[in-house]
């Protein structure tokens, strides 16, 4: 006997506030099943932080086809990919942050109507509930399978070790980066293992943009959004932003 049912709570609330390593850590210490999660600092991330720091280039020069991709953990990540002039896929973290559905649709609509990009990728799970709003305003996105979301993680580790990407150097996709950990699939290839929920949506989405980008970026572009089709408020914005002298693209998508 460890405690009472109202100390029990209390823990449980504490674990729920704090994220997912704490609710494992809850589970293996009152209920009694599962694992306990590592330190973090005992286990090593796939990808090494000095590896992933000399990939930076925060002034990188885009060119070619953009791909966006949505993804949620506990937060909501709009991540963007695009080619460098010399081949490099860059990797950017556009907005993250836990907020409503609808607020997340709507900021994806303007990312979409400013870009008109290659692709609008919504990760499995959690992100794929917007899917109808987001098809009522015209965007037509893919939700990779489990299986082309190993194939992504396994580009994704490969290109990382081998020093061919770029990224802007974010902090918080330092974070996410500096917890990618395995998590081996029994039909082969491997996952991102959620250990931080909070970081985890932007993992995935880097992972998804490249994957994006490679399977999307070469074909002939398509609109992935048509105006019509917003609701007339958003429409309205959208053409007011575009009238507006200091309209910027980048501004307005993130």
């Amino acid at each position: 006997v460890v405690g009472d049912d109202r100390e029990m709570a209390a823990h449980l609330q504490g674990a729920q506030d704090a994220g997912a390593a704490d609710l494992a850590l809850f589970d293996a210490d009152w209920l009694g099943w599962g694992d306990y999660p590592p330190p973090e600092n005992g286990r090593p991330s796939e990808i090494p932080a000095e590896q992933w720091s000399a990939m930076a280039d925060p002034d990188a020069v885009l060119t070619g086809p953009r791909v966006v991709v949505l993804t949620r953990e506990k937060n909501w990540a709009i991540t963007a990919a695009q080619r460098t002039p010399t081949g490099r896929i860059h990797l950017e973290v556009g907005w993250s942050a836990d907020a409503p559905a609808a607020a997340v649709v709507r900021k994806l609509v303007d990312v979409v109507t400013a870009w008109n990009p290659a692709a609008v990728v919504v990760s499995r799970g959690a992100a794929a509930q917007v899917i109808p709003e987001l098809e009522a305003a015209g965007i037509e996105a893919t939700v990779p399978n489990r299986t082309e979301e190993a194939q992504a993680c396994g580009g994704f580790l490969s290109d990382a070790l081998s020093g061919s990407l770029s990224h802007s150097g974010q902090q918080g996709l330092t974070d996410a980066i500096a917890r990618a950990y395995k998590q081996e699939l029994p039909s082969g290839g491997f996952v991102w293992q959620v250990f931080d929920a909070a970081s985890h949506a932007q993992l995935t989405g880097v992972t998804l943009a490249r994957w994006a980008l490679l399977k999307f970026g070469s074909q002939p572009r398509r609109k992935t959004v048509s105006p019509r089709t917003l609701t007339e408020n958003h429409a309205e914005t959208v053409e007011i932003r575009r009238r507006t002298s200091d309209f910027d693209a980048m501004t307005a998508a993130f």
